[in-house]
């Protein structure tokens, strides 16, 4: 009898199951990535321009006071409101002169903050009007801060410029010299001031070109391209009264 061999079908693995998450995770790095670049691109562009700067009006008075208990100021808002009355920690710069530091709102219209600290008299009472203020101290060093400095001006090539000038310890040789930001004032840096003081560094806090009651070029703010003529020539003041080492913070 003949033996008939029966050959046995090849066994098959079942087909690996495709993984889709790493075309899922690379298509959303490379969103990811287009994004920044358009990012960097847009900002890149925008830095490169200037800017054109305004004087700013003074702000129309969008607060009014409803009553006061305690610490405790209740306060409606108008319409016109620059968008600042839900953020903690603001100041109500009144229209008769009052300024007042205060913690985070309660919800609603009214609404209700916790006076922490007064630096300006007269005190609050219901009907007053004003505005929120963003910076956290007052006016200058002495009446926000109760330090003493001096009103100086230093050169540049565009003119002579205004500076808050702070002493440190006078065995320090260390002077910082702040800048402010965009349409702001030296006023924004008071809060560095407060750090660099108890390190001991003199302070100046400086204006520049195209700032309000500085020398006027053209108008535009050119993002350090034109300004830092001016920077240089605070730097070379503060060499020139002592400084040994200058440290720019902005």
């Amino acid at each position: 009898m003949t033996a008939t061999t029966q050959a046995s079908s090849p066994t098959r693995s079942p087909a690996p199951k495709r993984r889709t998450w790493p075309w899922i995770l690379g298509s959303v790095v490379l969103v990811l990535l287009l994004a920044v670049a358009g990012g960097i691109f847009y900002f890149s562009n925008l830095l490169g321009d200037r800017i054109k700067i305004a004087a700013n009006p003074e702000p129309e008075p969008d607060v009014t006071v409803q009553s006061v208990e305690g610490a405790a100021v209740t306060y409606t808002v108008t319409p016109n409101d620059t968008g600042w009355a839900d953020l903690g920690h603001m100041a109500l710069d009144m229209t008769n002169g009052g300024w007042f530091l205060s913690e985070d709102p309660t919800e609603g219209d009214p609404a209700t903050r916790t006076v922490t600290a007064q630096s300006n008299p007269p005190t609050l009472t219901q009907g007053d009007t004003g505005t929120f203020d963003g910076f956290y101290y007052f006016e200058n060093p002495k009446q926000g801060m109760g330090l003493d400095y001096k009103d100086v001006k230093y050169s540049s090539p565009a003119g002579d410029f205004d500076a808050w000038l702070v002493p440190g310890n006078p065995t320090e040789k260390t002077w910082v010299i702040f800048t402010h930001g965009l349409n702001s004032s030296p006023r924004e840096g008071l809060r560095t001031l407060e750090t660099t003081n108890k390190l001991g560094y003199t302070t100046m806090l400086i204006t520049y070109r195209n700032d309000a009651n500085q020398p006027q070029t053209d108008g535009y703010v050119s993002f350090g391209e034109d300004e830092w003529l001016d920077l240089q020539g605070a730097v070379q003041y503060a060499l020139d009264n002592g400084a040994e080492e200058v440290f720019l913070v902005g």
